[in-house]
């Protein structure tokens, strides 16, 4: 049998060490913005890597899918906070190896969860927790208080710097969360509006560094916008400052914005097919299907099951409710209208199966539909099961 040199022996040894040496992503520097219910908490660059998080593993092979360890979007928010930008909390789930985050700053989830700390990336929900979502290089994340039902305002378009007095355009979008983005009239930007398209018209009076948001009603507001404003010849901004010969060229005027379109104030039609009002069935249902007409297309459909606590739904009653999140019912009562909704997706035609059989009692399915107007349909279908 032929022997190796020496020399090759150790060459061999160390090709298969550098084989067998595991792949780690390298640091990438992501746009983290966290969005309270009155104010944003923070916005701006974090460069984070892999890392563990509060003694546990966080790098995305949590999920299956992620064969190789790399940064994520819990670290991303454990690293800004580490550098006393803010503060979080959260309980860890051992079995399903993540954090929920419960708390940032001072806004903590309430205990009917009528409000909670959702996660985006790149204007998406994401289907997994913190640690379970590796992140790339520009990323834009999102930790946003919200009931689910508000969309998120996008503002784009704004440059890196202006003139005194010198108009520019910026766009603003409502994105649903899905992929899904659609311009967004009458939103605030600026001291100005939005236009039928979603455009409005910015300008600055006054030198220096402006930094602005879109905001409109029962949404979540937009990222920022920084735009450094210079007097023409100033040298500031990184422009070049004017000879004592040079003359400045007149400020373009802003022109005039289009006529707003008609706003659609109709909401969608609903039309449950798997269940009757009043009806008592035996044994109980497990299909919750239906659906909805709009001729401006539909942005989400959102389902809430409610087992009435012992009697008839008042103002009164108490209710236990079904969690989409958890596929269980609540084993403890909420006054009923604190029931929470759960999100099922964009299709008209709507179906959900339930994991078993609804038991004895008495029940109520309530449908919300949002259009792509924000306009809301709702209906509600009481029933019993013998």
């Amino acid at each position: 049998m032929p022997k190796l040199h020496p020399l090759a022996a150790v060459l061999a040894a160390s090709v298969a060490l550098v084989a067998a040496a595991p792949v780690v992503a390298a640091p990438v520097t992501v746009n983290l913005r966290i969005e309270g219910a009155t104010k944003t908490h923070f916005e701006g660059p974090v460069t984070t890597d892999v890392k563990t998080v509060r003694g546990e593993l966080c790098d995305g092979t949590q999920d299956p899918s992620n064969t190789t360890p790399a940064p994520t979007m819990q670290g991303a928010l454990d690293d800004a906070s580490l550098t006393g930008a803010l503060t979080w909390e959260g309980a860890w789930d051992p079995g399903y190896q993540d954090f929920f985050v419960t708390k940032i700053n001072d806004e903590d989830t309430p205990s009917d969860f009528s409000q909670s700390w959702a996660l985006l990336q790149n204007w998406k929900y994401t289907p997994g927790g913190g640690c379970h979502m590796q992140v790339h290089q520009g990323d834009e994340l999102l930790f946003a208080f919200t009931d689910y039902v508000k969309q998120f305002l996008q503002l784009t378009g704004a440059p890196t710097r202006a003139a005194t007095g010198e108009s520019f355009q910026v766009t603003v979008n409502r994105q649903d969360g899905n992929g899904t983005s659609v311009p967004e009239p009458g939103a605030s930007v600026a001291a100005t509006t939005t236009d039928a398209t979603g455009h409005a018209t910015v300008s600055f009076a006054d030198a220096g560094t402006h930094t602005f948001k879109a905001t409109s009603a029962n949404t979540i507001r937009s990222n920022a916008a920084t735009v450094c404003v210079y007097v023409p010849g100033s040298g500031d901004c990184g422009t070049e400052k004017a000879q004592p010969t040079q003359t400045t060229e007149p400020t373009p005027q802003p022109q005039p914005q289009p006529a707003p379109a008609v706003k659609d104030t109709t909401p969608p039609e609903i039309k449950i097919e798997s269940l009757t009002p009043g009806k008592t069935y035996s044994p109980g249902p497990r299909l919750l299907a239906g659906a909805a007409d709009d001729a401006g297309g539909i942005a989400q459909v959102f389902l809430r099951l409610r087992a009435t606590d012992g009697g008839n739904l008042t103002a009164a009653s108490r209710c236990r409710w079904f969690s989409g999140k958890r596929s269980v019912f609540t084993h403890r009562t909420v006054p009923c209208s604190k029931a929470r909704f759960f999100r099922l997706g964009t299709n008209p035609k709507f179906s959900y199966l339930l994991p078993s059989r609804l038991r004895t009692g008495k029940y109520v399915l309530d449908v919300k539909v949002l259009d792509r107007a924000y306009n809301a349909g709702r209906m509600a279908v009481p029933f019993q099961v013998k």
